[in-house]
């Protein structure tokens, strides 16, 4: 946490991606994809930092008191929200419509399926180049499910992850009703997702061509679903690929490829 001083008095505010409360990553991820001027962008995500709304006095003295070099000087608090999004941190871990409550995946999207990440990265990818809510809304309905039924740390079948299983059948429904959460809302979702995506991608770079741009992988043309059909070997064990770990089917296409490597320069011996 960074600290900030006004008339002798100390403000603890976040200083990264995972000290934000799940209000300030709602209203921030609202500000940063507005597509507002950046100085103008900038000043509201410091009023969001500092919690003016909970601080009256501050407010006063923002609004009243502080001189322009002052006002520069913070402005260097919100440098980390406009340059790497490192957020991993699940902050939004149940969003709700009506009397339906969706639960979210772990920090670090820990303990994701292979398949959801197919599905999500398809869809992540096509909100990237089209910015359609159609496929922000997918994104937020592949992550986000029902909890299961008998899910609790204290069961013996428990492994750690909250949500049903993915399915392809109950996924429409859920991007409808998703579609009606505030836009901010989906937003900050976006970006915890592309947070972990980037970690995951650091993680295992010999799975990706271009770290942080592409998805594709260096081991198939075809992208992940024939990643799959060569993990999987014949078409009986598909499924059984598909909900396997993520980390799990990254660690052995990592391992493959630098196999691969190791004997093509061999070969060069």
């Amino acid at each position: 946490m960074n600290q900030v001083y006004f008339n002798k008095r100390s403000y603890a505010i976040a200083g990264s991606f995972q000290e934000l409360t799940r209000r300030q990553l709602v209203a921030i991820a609202g500000i940063i994809h507005s597509q507002r001027p950046m100085l103008d962008a900038a000043l509201r995500v410091l009023f969001i930092l500092l919690q003016v709304h909970r601080r009256p006095r501050l407010a006063w003295l923002l609004y009243f008191r502080l001189r322009t070099h002052h006002v520069q000087d913070l402005l260097l608090l919100t440098d980390f929200l406009f340059q790497k999004n490192d957020l991993t941190k699940n902050r939004i871990p149940t969003i709700r419509r009506g009397l339906k409550r969706l639960y979210g995946p772990n920090d670090e999207l820990k303990g994701l399926r292979f398949i959801e990440w197919m599905h999500a990265e398809a869809a992540f990818l096509a909100y990237s180049k089209t910015q359609e809510e159609q496929h922000l809304n997918r994104l937020v309905a592949i992550l986000y499910r029902p909890r299961k039924k008998g899910a609790r740390p204290q069961a013996p079948d428990w492994d750690g992850d909250l949500r049903e299983r993915y399915n392809d059948y109950t996924l429409e429904a859920r991007t409808r009703n998703v579609s009606r959460l505030p836009l901010a809302t989906r937003q900050a979702i976006l970006m915890f997702y592309v947070g972990c995506r980037a970690l995951i991608i650091a993680r295992f770079p010999n799975v990706f061509k271009e770290p942080g741009e592409s998805t594709q992988v260096t081991s198939g043309q075809n992208g992940w679903p024939e990643v799959m059909r060569r993990l999987a070997g014949d078409v009986t064990k598909f499924e059984e690929v598909s909900y396997q770990r993520l980390t799990l089917v990254l660690y052995d296409l990592d391992g493959r490829i630098r196999d691969d490597q190791a004997l093509k320069e061999k070969l060069k011996q």
